[in-house]
């Protein structure tokens, strides 16, 4: 229930809106009716949207009107309006985005995909189409019932913007990227136009920049997405105390240069909790994500299984349980503060992150719910398969590295003083690890003051196409989020 001091302080938010931006949002209420276009605070469609984020400090933010789309046309509308009313705005999805403000706005108009769910399956392409409201669960469960699924999400309970964000896959090393599935994307750009871009029409500079560059240059409103087969997957989790934690970040580092089975994946996370340790190590765990895409997994991690665990919870599940086995995509208590590293595997810096982070913690015991560091090999099999699709944004190098995605989830209530101090201290040891050179960040994990965009390959060819299509730059401006410089 929310608290009816933060319905006052949402409606003083409101009333500061500009005149322009509440004519807006009245002008969308005619055109698009009540149920659609939602300003009063008090409105249950209206609370649910402002306070179900990943980070509650997203839902400390309140717009003055949100919309609520049930088709492209009214995405158009939306856009118009709050052009012409020169608001502020933002988009939400699933809500997981870990970024204070960037799906969600104060005193501006929010557009909550929450309606649009459809989705389709064609037998003879083997192409799906979904809309942006759906989670990855509700793809997976929909298209497995064909016996394919989209490449996306690795947490069955984020939503579909992670695929605009690159968006890493248990079967990535088998596809590519999420957004390398890609096969035509519905787009409403910048002045409300809608337009329909592939890899090869007159839209293709467009639809290269959203493989990767999330919504700074359109809004997507439709996923067109080239299938894969699935059936059943050997997945589940092995949990490990603390101690294995550079031993198991060897072994990981290994893992992505000398793996040859694409259908295998993982993921490799130190966690590090609130909880007294009492001397025995139980307030830091090792939480291990396997993936085998087949029944039978053979030997293929047997240098992990070889390390002493406490849990081991693989079996044969479908892909949708595969994907919610630990499902952490939906919601969760408390603030967040990311960034993401880029490392090649020739080096020990994934032991001097780890090192740094436990030296983090220590000093912040008792200041943080919870933090992680996530190891997230990036073979050279996943970047030749996103080559060989025609690539993305990112560019990706022909070569295996790891992205480390590092956060600390605190209090939302946590005093601003000491926030400053412990992100301060966190930016201090990550920096101490700077990003190797020539390789993309990941904007999925990465943080709000890291340049990720300009980290890719194609960065100068994304800055093209927003010359072209948002030649006044209202999207970067009027958002927060990633941008592009022009």
């Amino acid at each position: 229930m929310v608290a009816v001091a933060t319905l006052v302080q949402a409606s003083l938010i409101i009333r500061r809106a500009t005149p322009a931006t509440l004519k807006a949002c009245s002008d969308l209420q005619q055109s698009l009716g009540r149920d659609k276009v939602v300003s009063d605070r008090w409105n249950f469609q209206y609370l649910v949207s402002v306070s179900t984020y990943y980070n509650q400090l997203q839902a400390k933010r309140f717009p003055a009107c949100v919309v609520y789309p049930s088709s492209s046309q009214d995405v158009q509308a939306a856009v118009k309006a709050i052009r012409k009313a020169d608001a502020r705005f933002a988009i939400k999805a699933g809500g997981h985005q870990f970024n204070d403000g960037w799906s969600a706005v104060d005193q501006g108009v929010q557009i909550d995909f929450s309606r649009m769910l459809k989705k389709s399956y064609d037998a003879t392409t083997k192409i799906g189409f979904y809309e942006p409201g759906n989670r990855w669960r509700d793809n997976y469960k929909y298209f497995g019932q064909f016996g394919y699924a989209p490449v996306g999400g690795r947490l069955g309970g984020v939503g579909s913007g992670l695929a605009l964000g690159g968006g890493l896959s248990y079967l990535s090393a088998q596809y590519g990227l999420a957004c390398d599935s890609f096969v035509m994307l519905d787009v409403v750009l910048p002045d409300g136009t809608f337009v329909q871009a592939t890899r090869s029409n007159e839209y293709k500079d467009l639809f290269m920049t959203l493989q990767g560059g999330a919504n700074i240059i359109g809004v997507v409103t439709g996923y067109h997405v080239q299938l894969r087969p699935t059936g059943l997957f050997n997945a589940g989790n092995i949990i490990y105390s603390g101690e294995h934690a550079e031993r198991l970040a060897n072994i990981t580092r290994d893992f992505t240069v000398n793996n040859k089975d694409p259908k295998a994946a993982i993921i490799t996370t130190i966690e590090k909790l609130f909880t007294p340790d009492l001397s025995v190590g139980l307030d830091e765990i090792i939480i291990m994500f396997f993936v085998y895409d087949g029944e039978n997994r053979g030997d293929i991690f047997k240098e992990f299984e070889a390390v002493p665990h406490v849990i081991d919870t693989r079996r044969p599940v479908s892909y949708v349980k595969a994907t919610t086995e630990l499902d952490i995509g939906t919601t969760s208590s408390g603030a967040y503060y990311s960034r993401v590293v880029a490392i090649r595997p020739n080096s020990n810096k994934h032991i001097d992150l780890i090192r740094g982070y436990r030296a983090f913690t220590t000093k912040w015991k008792g200041s943080f719910i919870l933090t992680t560091l996530d190891l997230q090999p990036v073979s050279q099999m996943l970047t030749q398969a996103s080559r060989a699709s025609g690539g993305n944004a990112l560019a990706l190098p022909d070569e295996s590295f790891t992205w480390i995605n590092l956060f600390v989830n605190y209090d939302a209530g946590l005093p601003a003083a000491t926030v400053a101090k412990m992100t301060a201290d966190f930016d201090a040891f990550v920096d101490a690890v700077p990003n190797d050179p020539g390789l993309p960040l990941f904007l999925n994990d990465a943080g709000a003051k890291q340049k990720v965009l300009q980290s890719y390959g194609n960065y100068a060819k994304m800055q093209a196409a927003k010359r072209r299509y948002d030649p006044q730059n209202y999207f970067s401006t009027h958002q927060d989020g990633p941008s592009i410089e022009v």
